[in-house]
């Protein structure tokens, strides 16, 4: 496989941290501390950007932030990836429907990356950012793998690492299962779920498609069974973090992922399901009105 040029991997951190931070200017020494890189390599990448109106850089203040041309680049984004525009109207009736935050998100190479937003979080420290991204390890991300080959599934298990023997490997297929059964996932709120937000709100635009983050992925391995339900248990309250359900495209791959969360209260079971079958509601529309398709093997819940 070729390697990608390192000016061009400079450019797309640069990018990555600064689209994570769409509200805000950096000086060259906060990017390149960002982004791990040494601040002269980062100016000239940074001035490169800045020929082409990708970067702002403020002539007093000497700070950067994103420039007019990446509008440019995120209309023509929107018009080839229809699915997230049409997406994007619905989420903020379903955010305000719900009373949380509804996030859009698409998987690219071995991550997550949130591409829409609606709505706020009722609960504190739940707060995400477009162009964010999460590596795809278990517990997270079963919505976009629980429809998916067996190949694409060993890859997710792979990245348990040594912690994947049999055991924890038929565990997650049997969350899988389950996630397929009823066509959405549940994610619970943990202290260990709030670090993990933490963190990858601190190191948000670092680079893409680079090994994992040691802190993040022994991070979200603390989640693993006290995070994701696989049943729902009719006698108990739970402190739901999050709901998911699948957006598929014309070949009835999950192509997006609409995620509510941020809920800021314990949920039963039945409010559990009614909040699902809400969403799923706004992930079929979404689905016909792009022209996706639902694999055979795709059904709704039943009520109960």
């Amino acid at each position: 496989m070729t390697r990608p040029a390192l000016a061009a991997t400079r450019a797309v951190q640069v990018l990555n941290f600064l689209t994570a931070r769409p509200a805000e200017s950096f000086t060259l020494s906060e990017i390149a501390r960002g982004i791990g890189c040494n601040p002269a390599s980062t100016l000239s990448v940074l001035q490169a950007l800045a020929d082409a109106d990708y970067v702002h850089r403020h002539p007093s203040h000497k700070t950067y932030s994103l420039g007019p041309a990446v509008v440019a680049v995120g209309d023509a984004a929107l018009a080839r990836h229809q699915v997230i525009d049409v997406a994007r109207a619905e989420m903020r009736l379903l955010a305000e429907e719900c009373a949380c935050e509804c996030v859009a998100s698409v998987v690219v190479a071995d991550e997550i990356v949130l591409v829409a937003l609606a709505g706020r979080p009722r609960a504190r420290g739940a707060d995400v950012r477009v162009g964010q991204r999460v590596p795809m390890i278990p517990p997270l991300g079963p919505v976009f793998i629980a429809w998916a080959g067996d190949e694409m599934v060993d890859r997710w298990l792979d990245a348990l690492g040594p912690a994947g023997d049999a055991a924890e490997r038929a565990h997650y297929r049997a969350a899988l299962a389950s996630v397929a059964e009823r066509g959405f996932s549940v994610g619970l709120e943990s202290g260990a779920r709030a670090r993990v937000g933490r963190v990858l709100a601190e190191r948000a635009g670092l680079a893409a498609g680079g090994p994992p983050d040691p802190q993040v992925t022994s991070l979200i391995a603390a989640l693993r069974h006290d995070y994701e339900v696989v049943e729902l248990d009719v006698t108990h309250r739970h402190p739901i973090s999050n709901i998911a359900a699948p957006v598929f495209g014309p070949e009835g791959h999950v192509v997006l992922a609409l995620t509510l969360h941020g809920f800021g209260t314990v949920m039963d079971e039945e409010a559990t399901r009614r909040t699902a079958e809400r969403l799923l509601s706004t992930t079929a529309l979404v689905t016909r009105r792009t022209g996706g398709r639902a694999p055979a093997r795709y059904r709704l819940p039943t009520a109960g």
